[in-house]
């Protein structure tokens, strides 16, 4: 799933994060159910008892296939920390991709519930002009955070830092005055520049 992201040219991965598990807990409880009735019904009514694979077709063939397109789904959405961008993709027929780079985030803030604290869990939220950006509930948003405030505090490759010293390319031979002198101009000098700007 990682490769499907095209990265810029001087752009790296850091990181990539699967966002916390979603909508499995219902379809594995409907396999697990499935599969308790399938062995009750070949162990209790006889005739059936020879039909175990087609009951296990019929029953539990729907839930498994389920239970493996929520997996599938789940495993697609990826949220990936570059040098330059966040970007955030997923979805099996109609993909997904959101960015937003890394000199636009104002700030970074976590979203969570007591129980989302409790398990270590929340949701991202990165601050833009545009508005905010949704990362989905991760485990670990904290680290998320440090990571991403940590990059937008690094200058990104091939732009200069504000502390850059520049040197000049000076001439040999040629002198420059490091503290120049002050130049007193007399009541005289004042006159006759008052009268030109006059005129």
């Amino acid at each position: 799933m990682q490769g499907r992201t095209t990265l810029r040219e001087n752009e790296h991965r850091i990181i990539s994060v699967t966002p916390v598990v979603s909508g499995l807990f219902r379809p594995l409880l409907s396999l697990a159910t499935s599969l308790v009735f399938v062995d009750f019904m070949v162990t209790h009514v006889h005739f059936l008892s020879s039909r175990e694979a087609l009951l296990l077709f019929i029953f539990a063939g729907p839930c498994a296939f389920l239970v493996g397109t929520r997996t599938w789904k789940w495993r697609s959405h990826k949220l990936h920390v570059t040098n330059q961008r966040v970007i955030a993709e997923g979805g099996i027929a109609t993909r997904f991709t959101n960015a937003v780079e890394l000199r636009d985030i104002s700030g970074t803030r976590i979203e969570s519930t007591l129980l989302e604290r409790t398990l270590r869990r929340g949701e991202v939220v990165l601050d833009t002009a545009s508005g905010p950006f949704y990362s989905g509930l991760i485990n670990h948003p904290a680290a998320l955070c440090r990571l991403i405030d940590s990059e937008r505090a690094t200058p990104a490759y091939g732009n200069l830092p504000l502390d850059t010293v520049f040197e000049a390319n000076l001439e040999p031979g040629r002198s420059f005055e490091v503290r120049p002198r002050r130049r007193t101009t007399s009541e005289g000098e004042w006159s006759k520049r008052l009268d030109e700007y006059r005129d």
